[in-house]
């Protein structure tokens, strides 16, 4: 995976994880939350869990 796609993805899965976040602390939106914060998840966990470089 080339460097610019990984920090990509790292911007990707921690702005999602955020917007969980926020949804939760401002709308008291569980359901947006929870998949804005598993999207998130799995996006980093592709992204620290490829062993290919």
């Amino acid at each position: 995976m080339h460097k610019s796609t990984r920090i990509l993805l790292i911007a990707i899965g921690t702005l999602s994880i955020l917007a969980g976040l926020i949804a939760y602390l401002k709308r008291n939106d569980v359901s947006g939350a929870i998949s804005a914060f598993v999207i998130g998840s799995s996006v980093l966990g592709v992204v620290f869990m490829d062993k290919r470089e």
